[in-house]
């Protein structure tokens, strides 16, 4: 049997797998009870994975430094090359794995704790999302929202300028 192997994980795949079926494989990790779902493009997960691969989430948010947020959206975003949207707008969990500036902050766990109709701003006004980084994230978010992908690389250096980052 193929696998994916990352960080000593041996996650199964399917050679057989129905393209059109959502969930490939479920893997339950003993260590955490959490199961993993794999779907085409994406892989859900929880805190473990994340701190794994020393993912910037909301629980570690107060942890990093604005260089560690800024490389962490902006690796995302360019690698992503597409907006996470749904009928309503950005989405912090969209269609295919799609995930927007701040969805990508958020573990799967943390990103279904809020309803897609709460924009990042009134999380941050609400006090439901940690307050540190939180102007670089809503321009970060305002760069995936309101710019084409193919004007993100642009935005992005500029935005590193501004703030004194490395792009």
């Amino acid at each position: 049997m193929q696998g994916f192997i990352d960080q000593g994980i041996r996650l199964p795949t399917s050679a057989d797998a129905d393209p059109e079926e959502q969930v490939l494989w479920s893997w339950f990790d003993g260590e955490t009870d959490r199961i993993i779902k794999a779907h085409y493009n994406q892989v859900e997960c929880g805190p473990r994975w994340a701190a794994l691969n020393n993912l910037i989430t909301l629980a570690t948010l107060h942890k990093a430094s604005a260089q560690q947020v800024f490389t962490q959206v902006k690796n995302h975003l360019l690698k992503q090359n597409e907006k996470s949207m749904t009928g309503f707008g950005c989405a912090y969990r969209g269609s295919n794995g799609l995930q927007c500036a701040a969805g990508c902050l958020m573990s799967d766990e943390e990103a279904n704790k809020f309803t897609e109709s709460k924009s990042w701003h009134v999380l941050i006004q609400d006090d439901q999302v940690p307050q540190k980084h939180k102007e670089l994230i809503q321009d970060l978010q305002d760069i995936h929202d309101g710019e084409r992908p193919e004007e993100w690389t642009e935005s992005l250096q500029r935005l590193a300028f501004d703030e004194g980052l490395n792009y």
